[in-house]
């Protein structure tokens, strides 16, 4: 019996991130981290609202909390999609969001010292003189006091090649960030290189007045970070759940 030769059937195209969000949605997830750092710069710059802001910013204070709240979300949605991804055979992934997973845990717990800031137990007086906080953290030690800006860059850096490499590799898709999220990687990466050239270049034109804004918001950019991350993991779900319908 001769073979019935069948018509070809297009492959569906790659499902987007952040393709089916409405207008609205995509508009509010684009401009939202520019309108945090604005608000921000306006209420810590003069000095009428800095105590204010500072009250924000402070340890243990409301933006800190929220980013460790958020960096925990961060993690457990990472380990879900790890989960998800081992069932689906697609290891690679799978590892690389449980890296993200474990990222988002170490920054959650260093905003709270390990458990130091909610339970109060006193740091080890060898551990206390080596942190330039007297916490239990390590962002604080030695040599990593005063350099967070260049994690804080690579994050943001990262989320930009991510989101540029993106249609080369479109087999690894549910790795990548979704192009709606390239503000926040901008805002994050921008703020964090002003830091960086104030670290390098102490002597640099408008060094003085970028730096100190730059101190003020860097808790602020690590609160853009955790917002990121769960977009990024809320936005592949989205693309998971197509991926596997």
């Amino acid at each position: 019996m001769a073979a019935v030769a069948t018509p070809d059937i297009p492959a569906s195209p790659p499902v987007r991130a952040g393709d089916e969000l409405g207008g609205r949605a995509r508009a509010a997830i684009v401009f939202t981290p520019l309108a945090i750092i604005i608000a921000c710069v306006a209420v810590c710059i003069p000095p009428a609202s800095r105590q204010f802001y500072e009250r924000f910013t402070s340890e243990n204070g409301p933006i800190e909390m929220v980013t460790f709240v958020l960096a925990l979300v961060a993690a457990v949605m990472g380990v879900r999609h790890a989960i998800a991804l081992f069932r689906r055979r697609e290891r690679f992934a799978a590892c690389f969001y449980i890296v993200f997973a474990l990222g988002m845990f170490f920054i959650g717990m260093e905003e709270i010292s390990w458990g130091q800031q909610l339970f109060g137990w006193k740091t080890p007086e060898n551990w206390n003189q080596a942190n330039a906080q007297g916490e239990t953290t390590l962002h604080n030690l030695g040599p990593f006091q005063g350099h967070n800006d260049i994690l804080r860059f690579a994050f943001g850096f990262g989320g930009l090649i991510g989101v540029l490499i993106a249609p080369l590799l479109p087999r690894l898709r549910v790795l990548f960030p979704s192009r709606v999220l390239v503000m926040w990687f901008l805002i994050i990466a921008g703020i964090s290189a002003a830091q960086m050239y104030c670290d390098a270049v102490p002597n640099g034109p408008l060094v003085g007045p970028i730096n100190k804004v730059g101190d003020r918001l860097a808790e602020v950019v690590e609160l853009l970070i955790t917002i990121a991350a769960v977009l990024y993991l809320w936005l592949n779900a989205r693309r998971l759940s197509k991926s596997t319908a």
